[in-house]
């Protein structure tokens, strides 16, 4: 019995196969570069700066017209559906925003100030990291 377990246990062993070496070899390069891809706070600080990039494009672009329109599904008064007459409930408005003396053209610098402020702070916290 015991002859028959020992010959099973070097059976065993004859055909496990040779552990092999899983580390990975790669080069300082790939290293950085896996490392930059990676990193989370890197993302979101690139994440920082196109929001900074949007906000500059935005800061561009007039206000939109804004349109209201409210009105009551039934009037009790008349026992009408969709009221549309003098006697009816309907509400319409309509709203621009007009900026004055100038404030638009105030608005642009700042977003390019923010996003070159967000810009260095990627590259501060790029360099950081690197070394």
């Amino acid at each position: 019995m015991a002859v028959s377990f020992l010959a099973a246990q070097v059976f065993s062993l004859q055909q496990a196969p040779a552990a092999r070496d899983r580390t990975v070899a790669i080069t300082l390069q790939q290293a950085e570069e896996r490392f930059l891809k990676n990193n989370l706070q890197l993302l979101a600080a690139r994440f920082n700066i196109d929001a900074a990039k949007a906000a500059v494009v935005q800061a561009e672009l007039l206000e939109q017209s804004k349109y209201f329109n409210r009105q009551n599904a039934y009037n009790k008064f008349t026992k009408r559906y969709f009221d549309v007459t003098k006697t009816g409930n309907t509400d319409i408005q309509l709203q621009q925003l007009i900026l004055l003396a100038g404030k638009r053209d105030k608005q642009n610098p700042a977003g390019r100030d923010q996003f070159a402020d967000r810009e260095n702070s990627f590259y501060d916290l790029l360099r950081a990291l690197k070394f």
